[in-house]
């Protein structure tokens, strides 16, 4: 059942019994490119991450926080909104330590740093499916930040 959908369809957000499924859209419009370029490094746990993505993640978990009813959480995004879903694995597994996180992502680019890849505890909660020949997977978190 989807439970909201952000007037300019940026992300969704649904739940399946106690499943809660927050769902990004990627770079569609002007503005989501202003986040795309957002790639100021945010400090997050060991590393960082980009702080677009972050915000991004952060404006939903901050108006949709999680319910008691919740067990399983599901992320998942597509480009931009890949980058979100991974910051949003990241932040729910800080803030719901006890409840299980999945993310799903497609044709992202790297969100985090190197420090917090070598970091997640369980890297089979992350999965992420790149079509051959797609550059954007390609965009490190440090492409983004060197001069």
């Amino acid at each position: 059942m989807v439970d909201y959908v952000e007037s300019n369809k940026k992300f969704m957000v649904g739940s399946v019994g106690s499943l809660k499924v927050f769902c990004m859209r990627g770079t569609r419009v002007p503005m989501d490119v202003v986040m795309d370029l957002k790639a100021v490094p945010k400090p997050l746990g060991p590393g960082s991450v980009h702080k677009g993505f972050y915000d991004r993640m952060d404006m939903v978990l901050s108006s949709f926080p999680l319910e008691n009813s919740t067990s399983r959480v599901l992320v998942t995004g597509h480009s931009l909104g890949g980058g979100a879903a991974h910051c949003g694995y990241l932040m729910m597994k800080t803030l719901y330590p006890q409840i299980p996180v999945v993310c799903v992502t497609f044709g992202v680019p790297c969100a985090v740093s190197l420090e917090i890849q070598r970091a997640v505890e369980e890297p089979k909660e992350i999965v992420n499916f790149i079509d051959e020949g797609d550059y954007i997977p390609s965009i490190t978190i440090d492409k983004y930040t060197s001069a």
